[in-house]
């Protein structure tokens, strides 16, 4: 499975010291114009081991650049595009609701922070009392712009997993 990130959930998650577990514990490919924009944010977003940069040339099909995206989602999801047809998975982490509504029309599976930190939770990555915090820390330090009732409906469906 071929990951791909946009700046968002990189960023996101950062902020909200989340990163090192609610990311998938697997290589994530960041194409070079997402890099650069995470780099102007927050650097040290970009320290994890899991993140590789990728340089690349793909080129944009018409689906993508009649939309209104900005540079690196247009680049991050033509490169998912492209690994697609080359017969990979693929998984597309973005929280921007332009590009998920085009990974959306383009079937490419996309998951954002909340999803991310809900995964990491279920997966026992992280206890409920943690993911709560960063959850509930996305729409403020996360700098996510996501409304408060969102994150407590969501909270609402989360139960600690039960030991067998």
């Amino acid at each position: 499975m071929i990951i791909v990130a946009d700046a968002g959930p990189l960023l996101h998650l950062f902020w909200v010291n989340a990163s090192s577990w609610a990311l998938p514990p697997h290589s994530i490919d960041v194409v070079n114009e997402v890099w650069e924009e995470v780099e102007s944010h927050a650097p040290a977003a970009l320290q994890d081991t899991r993140l590789r940069r990728v340089v690349t040339s793909v080129q944009e099909p018409q689906d993508i650049t009649r939309r209104n995206l900005d540079r690196g989602e247009r680049v991050a999801l033509s490169y998912a595009i492209s690994q697609r047809k080359a017969g990979q998975d693929v998984l597309v982490l973005c929280d921007e609701r332009q590009a998920r509504l085009a990974c959306s029309e383009l079937s490419l599976p996309v998951v954002g922070s909340i999803g991310l930190i809900v995964e990491a939770f279920r997966a026992g990555r992280v206890s409920l009392e943690v993911a709560s915090v960063a959850l509930r820390n996305l729409p403020g330090p996360g700098r996510l712009h996501i409304k408060l009732q969102l994150v407590e409906s969501v909270l609402a469906t989360l139960k600690e997993p039960r030991e067998s």
